[in-house]
């Protein structure tokens, strides 16, 4: 066949396949001359009638048709198209791309729906070339219906990207990172099909952006994304009696069911060529925090030892004893709950990331374990101060160091309750007892200390006050350093602000010789959680008018009330040396710029 009848038989296949649809109607030109287009698909609007005309047209799809003759069958069939071509559909807004390849008097008609995003990928990926090839997929056999609907989706991509085209990509990763609503869409038979279109099928996601008072959709990535539906059931998940997991999270497939607990253990349920479903089970560790770890291994083991789990009430045998795997993950297990009572024992409040730790990380805390579980002796290379530390990760541990007439160590956790920690200070050439907190709040590293046990806070000032009644001048300064410490961390610790507010409470009620002062520090700590009440504001504006009242202070209550200006009047009002000072006292904190 020469050129001229391959194209007419091309152009008449494609003709003859679009004939049998009632929404979708071809006009192409045989032995048309345009140098990269052969016409449109028009597409109608549903209407009872299946009437063509002005009235129900939606649009139309510009469409280019190619024939090819081959000598053996098309195994993965691919067109190469110019980069110029490419360039134009790109700049049409998307294009129905039709090869007909023939052999022996067979026909086999391919297609590629290239919507301007899938034009640009195609152009970036053939560039410094004449021709890049596109891959195509059959036309024969689609029902007319989902040709319709695949057809009517595709225009509606490309109304979307067109204006989009040339502006710079937006990935998933960064529509899911600046928070914005992730969506797709397509059209269904009924709402029953609807499930079934959308598992693991490909469609254009699109991120949805507000401009002012407009939101648009920004198309996202270069290609089409699969769509897997999920769904979280709330079901105890269970071994043995004893519960891990209360919910499960099942991923609906075609041909298959998944069903992953715990982000750990994967069961994959598929069916046979008896219709009958036979599962996979696969165990992926996850968790990194210590806690999840635990349960994780914990939830593993049970189920390899007693070979089935529990999902509600449907119980699943399970055949995966291995006395090699077991024995594995029960050192494993008993290792990270030795870690686990040694951050109990320890009070750490945070759960650790073990993505965090070093070699020199496990080596500490092993050393740890042995002080602190195992109330073994410690021998160190180099001389420990009474009140030393220890790092793990980025955190760091408050310990109290006693050596031994061997040379070796008794290490143990500095807010031992069993044990009085006891610190002084000099005043007026007498030291003087304090709480042991005072040597944790005044330290360079207090906001990275893990292991601060805060219920022994007011019963460690008010034992000390007992023997030093000036404690209370020692504890304001205390909780000033623990508000500064508190300002300048990024996450917040809010912890360190109860605390304050609990020494400023105890100060107030021991010993309310500068009632002012302390009302003025309480109410600081109350600004740093919230707008102060009315009664507390007309508090404030009476200990204004108080002849007492220094210069300092009254900035500082100007500065509670948001009144920059007199703030700053009664600044001005302080000498040099004491406006230092005061910049360097946490109240400084609300001043403004």
């Amino acid at each position: 066949m020469n050129s001229r009848q391959i194209e007419l038989l091309s152009t008449s296949k494609i003709k003859e396949i679009f004939a049998r649809c009632n929404n979708l109607s071809p006009f192409i030109q045989e032995g048309d001359k345009e140098p990269a287009w052969d016409g449109f698909i028009y597409l109608y609007n549903n209407n009872p009638d299946n009437k063509q005309d002005n009235k129900t047209l939606k649009g139309r799809i510009p469409a280019q048709v190619k024939g090819k003759t081959c000598k053996k069958p098309i195994t993965t069939p691919t067109y190469p198209i110019r980069l110029t071509n490419l360039e134009n559909y790109n700049r049409d807004g998307g294009i129905a791309y039709f090869v007909v390849f023939i052999k022996d008097n067979e026909y086999y008609p391919y297609y590629a729906l290239l919507a301007p995003i899938e034009l640009r990928k195609y152009i970036k990926l053939g560039k410094g070339q004449e021709k890049v090839s596109i891959k195509l997929k059959p036309l024969n056999n689609i029902p007319s219906q989902d040709l319709e609907i695949e057809f009517q989706e595709f225009f509606d991509d490309c109304k979307r990207q067109t204006s989009f085209a040339d502006k710079k990509m937006l990935s998933l990763e960064d529509a899911i990172k600046d928070g914005h609503k992730i969506k797709f869409s397509g059209y269904c038979k009924d709402k029953e099909s609807a499930s079934e279109k959308f598992t693991n099928s490909s469609v254009f996601l699109y991120a949805e952006i507000n401009q002012g008072n407009i939101t648009c959709l920004y198309p996202i990535g270069d290609q089409k994304f699969n769509i897997t539906p999920v769904e979280i059931i709330h079901q105890d998940i269970s071994v043995n009696g004893i519960v891990f997991y209360n919910q499960y999270t099942k991923f609906i497939q075609k041909q298959n069911c998944k069903i992953s607990i715990g982000n750990c253990l994967d069961i994959e349920l598929s069916k046979d060529e008896n219709e009958l479903f036979t599962g996979k089970v696969s165990y992926n560790k996850q968790a990194s925090k210590v806690s999840e770890l635990i349960t994780e291994l914990k939830f593993i083991y049970f189920m390899a030892n007693y070979q089935h789990i529990k999902i509600g009430e449907n119980k699943l045998n399970i055949n995966s004893k291995n006395g090699n795997e077991i024995s594995k993950l029960r050192k494993e297990l008993s290792y990270w709950e030795r870690m686990q009572q040694l951050f109990t024992e320890l009070h750490f409040n945070t759960d650790i990331d073990t993505i965090n730790l070093s070699d020199k990380d496990f080596r500490n805390l092993e050393l740890l374990a042995e002080a602190i579980l195992d109330k073994r002796e410690i021998s160190q290379s180099h001389e420990l101060n009474f009140i030393t530390t220890m790092d793990i990760a980025n955190f760091t541990i408050l310990l109290i160091a006693q050596k031994k007439q061997n040379g070796k160590y008794i290490i143990e956790d500095y807010f031992n309750p069993t044990k009085k920690t006891l610190i002084a200070y000099k005043e007026d050439n007498k030291m003087l007892e304090t709480s042991m907190f005072t040597g944790v709040f005044n330290r360079e590293d207090f906001s990275s200390i893990a292991n601060i046990d805060y219920s022994q806070l007011i019963p460690s000032y008010a034992e000390a006050y007992k023997s030093n009644p000036n404690l209370t001048d020692r504890a304001n300064n205390d909780m000033l350093m623990a508000l500064i410490a508190y300002d300048k961390q990024e996450n917040k610790d809010i912890r360190i602000l109860k605390a304050a507010k609990k020494i400023s409470n105890w100060i107030i009620a021991t010993n309310d010789k500068n009632h002012e002062l302390n009302i003025i520090n309480k109410f600081q700590i109350l600004k740093r959680e919230r707008e102060l009440s009315k009664e507390e504001i007309r508090l404030l504006c009476s200990l204004i008018s108080k002849q007492e009242i220094e210069n300092s202070m009254k900035v500082a209550i100007y500065l509670l009330l948001d009144n920059q200006n007199m703030a700053e009047y009664h600044f001005d009002l302080l000498s040099t040396e004491e406006q230092h000072f005061f910049k360097s006292l946490p109240i400084y904190h609300f001043w403004k710029n």
